[in-house]
């Protein structure tokens, strides 16, 4: 049958008896494409021997007696093994032999020598007879020292290495310090190097750190003396300008013996300067 769309569903599952052209023409598409309608039973066109109609042969034993619940007494005989007969399996000696040497749980190992041995049989040469005063495993555990040698060592709690012997002083300290003023420090410290060389800063500069902190620009970078070339750049560049001469007065007043002056030192003087001239 050909199925169009459009059909109605009553025509897809109850399809009319097919024409002899229209059943020629599905004995083509079934050879062709191999694809049966549902329901149909696959057919090779096998001549089967005995006279065998596959499509009213049933394979497989018919229950004789049905049970409760559906279940036939030849499925019940099935699953139960009623009426199989023991079959003899031959299998090799050398198999068996292999199989008796592997460990099995609460018994002694097979190694294969053949022996029969009585229950109750010990491997191992037996213990050597101690002497009256000779200890064995169970003095050592148990004990049977004098008290003598059960009080403790005369060096227990000490050491006898140079420098390490538990020997104080007013003035001894123990552990390692905080700040490692024994050590040096290395000229270009690494990120991993968590030791206090004494240039850290204190518990007060980090509950209150300097303004310019949080830019990278410490209260160090004020103070450090610096030329008049540097100076003059600086406040000219944040537009602070001022003619030459103005610039060597405020800077002579303020600068070092070396000719150098803090950043800080100069602001100071210049915002005085200011003052004086309002």
């Amino acid at each position: 049958m050909v199925y169009v769309k459009g059909m109605k569903a009553s025509e897809v599952l109850n399809p009319p008896d097919l024409s002899a052209e229209e059943q020629k023409m599905e004995e083509i598409y079934i050879k062709s494409h191999g694809s049966y309608g549902p329901g149909v039973q696959k057919s090779r066109d096998y001549v089967w021997r005995d006279g065998i109609d596959p499509g009213t042969k049933v394979w497989g034993v018919k229950g004789k007696d049905i049970a409760l619940g559906g279940m036939s007494q030849a499925v019940y005989d099935v699953l139960h093994g009623v009426g199989d007969v023991p079959v003899s399996t031959l299998t090799s000696k050398k198999m068996d032999d292999f199989q008796a040497m592997g460990d099995l749980l609460g018994r002694a190992r097979n190694l294969g020598h053949g022996r029969t041995l009585p229950k109750g049989h010990t491997f191992g040469i037996a213990a050597k007879r101690r002497g009256a005063n000779e200890w064995d495993a169970r003095d050592c555990v148990e004990g049977k020292y004098t008290y003598a040698e059960q009080q403790p060592d005369d060096d227990l709690g000490t050491t006898s290495t140079p420098g390490f012997r538990n020997a104080t002083t007013e003035i001894r300290r123990f552990g390692c310090p905080s700040v490692r003023s024994d050590i040096p420090k290395y000229a270009k410290r690494s990120v991993a190097d968590n030791q206090n060389y004494g240039d850290d800063v204190n518990a007060q500069y980090l509950l209150n750190p300097s303004q310019f902190a949080a830019l990278g620009v410490e209260d160090d970078e004020f103070l450090m003396p610096r030329t008049a070339a540097y100076i003059r750049s600086m406040f000219s560049a944040t537009g602070y300008e001022v003619s030459d001469d103005v610039f060597e007065e405020i800077y002579a007043s303020v600068c070092d013996e070396s000719g150098l002056c803090g950043i800080d030192v100069y602001r100071h003087a210049y915002n005085q300067w200011r003052l004086d001239q309002e």
